[in-house]
């Protein structure tokens, strides 16, 4: 696979004596490749349209090549960004950049055309799907955690009342994986978002829901949704409690067809997230 890339690299970025180094945590799907001075990210596998997409914006970092190597795998050369994960203050910090980039996802008219349309428009019945799923999920997993899998039905039964409450519709281009993990910020205080391979038609509260109950105190959601291009009512609060609440648990449950693994010892003290966005409380671990 490597002698593969380093071919790629070579006949598209006219260079050649590559280094390339996995990234952490990602097996071989990306590396790091450098040769002297000149360092870039590859990804495998990735929807190189909507990387493209985002780069020719500045939303996510330039593309210098694609395309696929002999065994038909996509491969996607980016800049290597100067940045790290941003942090809770960071957030805070830039909360316009944050908000700009979101809004301009959102609103991306190419990647709408781009992405599949979803099944309904309907707030109420993205939820109803994207629940139906979660309980699929959950189902596989219940039996592993008998002293937990009472309690979490309780709540999962509280989240599809909830359902019934939303109303209301309209699709975004939703990143669907908004955690501080995805976005760079670069000493010059610019920012990216990152890792868009599960993007979707979705509800816009997907992804604010997650941003502003991990990274933003409530005093600073109106006006980081007035940025957003959001107003911050009812409708909304109720929509991002119900698709966060239902995000903490999904992400503990590991996903269909992946090398994820499922840890009953310690879901105890991974599952306070999901109860606390279940029941309107906020971030446990505070906004300091």
């Amino acid at each position: 696979m490597k002698s593969h890339i380093t071919q790629f690299l070579d006949n598209n970025l006219s260079a050649s004596n590559w280094e390339l180094v996995p990234t952490q945590g990602t097996g071989q799907e990306s590396y790091f490749a450098t040769r002297e001075a000149h360092s870039f990210f590859i990804k495998l596998g990735a929807n190189i349209e909507r990387y493209e997409l985002m780069a020719a914006d500045g939303l996510t970092p330039a593309v210098f090549a694609s395309g696929a190597l002999p065994n038909g795998q996509t491969i996607l050369v980016q800049e290597k960004i100067n940045g790290r994960t941003p942090n809770r203050q960071d957030f805070q910090t830039h909360l316009p950049a944050f908000a700009h980039v979101l809004r301009q996802t959102h609103q991306h008219a190419e990647l709408r055309d781009e992405l599949q349309p979803a099944l309904s428009e309907s707030y109420q019945d993205m939820a109803q799907l994207a629940f139906e799923e979660l309980l699929k999920k959950w189902a596989a997993y219940r039996n592993r955690v008998p002293d937990l899998a009472q309690p979490i039905d309780q709540k999962l039964n509280q989240i599809r009342q909830a359902i019934t409450e939303l109303s209301g519709g309209g699709t975004i281009v939703s990143h669907n994986d908004i955690c501080n993990a995805n976005w760079l910020i670069t000493p010059e205080d610019k920012v990216y978002l990152i890792d868009l391979d599960s993007m979707s038609m979705d509800d816009p509260a997907v992804d604010l829901g997650a941003l502003l109950w991990w990274y933003y105190p409530p005093d600073m959601r109106e006006r980081f949704c007035d940025l957003a291009g959001y107003e911050l009512d009812d409708q909304l609060q109720t929509g991002m409690r119900v698709r966060m609440a239902m995000h903490c648990l999904n992400i503990l449950l590991p996903r269909p067809n992946s090398f994820d693994s499922f840890d009953p010892a310690g879901f105890a003290s991974q599952i306070g997230d999901f109860f606390a966005a279940a029941d309107g409380e906020q971030n446990r671990q505070g906004y300091d």
